[in-house]
């Protein structure tokens, strides 16, 4: 039914200075009977030349080439054409263990999992410094089979909840078979999809591992790092889009309720984004943070700093500018 035991999904922008050591970490994984697809979503640089090489090397290379269209697009091309059985996400500017994938494999076809999830730290190429991105010590799902809706309600009250979908293997036929795909033109679209693969169904098993495997490089391009006013403008279309979601699943009050958090802590995404604009900007995003969405997050607000933060927003704008003003001021 499969033809590969694992598709490993690539967008490719303009990365050749990275794109190398990403598909070095790929092509030499220990899993066999593995493909990559690279979606080059319209780059300019040498990136498409350079995965042309590796396509004439290894035959289980595969490359789409399309106009600039913005990775949710790029990946859900990737989901589509995959055939393996599982699909594994990965960043062009990132790279993972080589044993990843056999290690990934063997567990979801011992315990028959969904999604697998792992762990990645962060390598800042500025400071030239290594930032660990989870403490699992007080985690009870650790390493264990668990529904997956439950997983969510438990990342979500320890503070442990990642939203990225590179963290692991994810079965394609869940995600087929469940109409799960990223939001397209849009940025900030790994919430949801997320969110959709851990609670759409009440039967599904995930296992989150205590094992660091994927190294994310923040860079000067890395598209965490430049606050815009699109990325705000992003985020309120997907809590709307996400509000929806909760609204239209089958759920009981406590996994309800944990939904509606994490919408909440996306949207402190964008007051966070939106402290670090310059003025000009702050005009355009004033506009664009929606009140009902605002108020949506006061009332399931993640915890009680995160509530404080969104009234001060809300109803002293001035004190909330002034903070982040020095805030910043006193990173330089």
């Amino acid at each position: 039914m499969f033809k590969f035991n694992v598709s490993f999904i690539i967008p490719v922008y303009n990365c050749e200075k990275y794109i190398s050591m990403c598909l070095d970490s790929l092509v030499n994984q220990t899993i066999k009977n593995k493909e990559i697809i690279i979606i080059n979503d319209g780059s300019t640089d040498l990136s498409l030349e350079i995965c042309e090489d590796y396509s004439k090397r290894y035959n289980f290379i595969n490359i789409i080439n399309q106009k600039n269209q913005g990775q949710s697009i790029a990946r859900n091309v990737g989901i589509k054409l995959a055939r393996g059985k599982y699909i594994q996400f990965v960043d062009a500017d990132d790279y993972v263990d080589i044993n990843c994938g056999e290690k990934f494999f063997e567990l979801c076809e011992k315990y028959n999992l969904d999604c697998i999830r792992g762990k990645y730290h962060i390598y800042d190429e500025q400071y030239d410094i290594k930032k660990e991105s989870l403490d699992l010590s007080d985690f009870k799902y650790t390493n264990k089979v668990v529904n997956s809706r439950e997983y969510f309600i438990e990342c979500i009250n320890k503070k442990k909840y990642e939203v990225t979908p590179i963290l692991g293997f994810i079965r394609r036929d869940f995600i087929i078979k469940n109409n799960i795909f990223f939001k397209e033109g849009v940025t900030m679209e790994d919430h949801e999809f997320t969110m959709k693969c851990l609670t759409i169904k009440d039967n599904s098993n995930v296992m989150q591992l205590d094992y660091d495997f994927y190294t994310y490089i923040r860079h000067k391009g890395s598209t965490t790092t430049t606050p815009t006013v699109k990325k705000i403008d992003d985020i309120i279309k997907n809590c709307y889009s996400s509000i929806n979601y909760i609204d239209s699943i089958s759920s009981n009050e406590e996994l309800n309720t944990t939904l509606k958090k994490s919408v909440s802590a996306l949207f402190y995404q964008a007051t966070s984004i939106y402290g670090r604009l310059n003025k000009r900007e702050k005009k355009k995003a004033k506009k664009i943070l929606d009140k009902k969405v605002l108020n949506f997050s006061i009332r399931n607000s993640f915890d009680y700093r995160q509530k404080i933060k969104f009234i001060i927003f809300k109803y002293f704008n001035n004190i909330f500018d002034l903070i982040y003003y020095i805030k910043l001021k006193n990173k330089k």
